[in-house]
């Protein structure tokens, strides 16, 4: 009976020490590292640790702060095998760096757009938001259709309504779901003349103006979205 009473005590003792173990000394949270194409970038990392990048050679080719959400990235690299994040002294996994080189096409085999908002995975899992929409009064049956691709950093693939999120932000409402004013081609004019219309939302903060390409891509078959400006700059 005594030496469960001191077994139980001591195991408190140990629980409570592991309490105040401050950030500097507890277990490093080393987070998933991924490759993507000429970078590297870290997620679910311990915000504020001290991370470096090791490649193949296990010499360092980035090093910096752990951001306040849990990421960190590396611009600019070779491609290749061996990468790994070293968060405060811990190693994590083992990943590769990607080159120019197009996917190859069964990444897509089974990811298929419909109207309305989509999500199209990468090679490397990031998701792309892409909002399809169809000519007024057209349903996929009706296709194949021309097609408007329009690409961008900004809020290009918001779901909601382009016209009431203009007037909404003519009267300081903004809706965080309506696309970008720079959509007006893709979201109004193209559905109306009898275009379908597919709007990328590339990866990473900011992009110039939008560009636009014409298909005959029906929407309702593989996704074929664009994989070298998106991949560039992921977010």
């Amino acid at each position: 009976m005594r030496r469960s009473i001191w077994t139980a005590v001591l195991a408190a003792v140990l629980v409570l020490a592991g309490l105040g173990q401050s950030p500097a000394t507890a277990a490093p949270r080393v987070g998933s590292g991924r490759g993507s194409v000429y970078q590297a970038y870290l997620l679910d990392a311990r915000p504020g640790a001290q991370v470096r990048l090791l490649n193949g050679a296990g010499a360092t080719v980035g090093s910096g702060t752990v951001d306040r959400l849990g990421s960190f990235l590396v611009r600019d690299l070779p491609a290749g095998g061996g990468y790994r994040f070293v968060v405060n002294g811990a190693t994590g996994n083992t990943f590769a760096v990607r080159d120019e080189a197009p996917p190859n096409r069964s990444l897509y085999a089974g990811q298929h757009l419909r109207p309305g908002l989509n999500y199209v995975r990468m090679r490397d899992g990031v998701e792309l938001a892409v909002t399809v929409r169809l000519p007024i009064g057209k349903t996929m049956a009706d296709g194949p259709f021309p097609t408007v691709i329009e690409y961008s950093g900004y809020q290009h693939a918001a779901p909601d309504d382009f016209l009431l999120g203009a007037l909404g932000g003519l009267a300081h409402m903004p809706d965080p779901m309506a696309p970008a004013t720079g959509t007006l081609l893709g979201n109004e004019v193209a559905p109306v003349a009898g275009f379908a219309s597919v709007n990328v939302q590339m990866r990473g903060s900011a992009a110039p103006a939008a560009p636009s390409t014409c298909s005959t891509t029906r929407p309702s078959t593989t996704a074929t979205t664009s994989s070298r400006p998106s991949a560039r700059s992921p977010g």
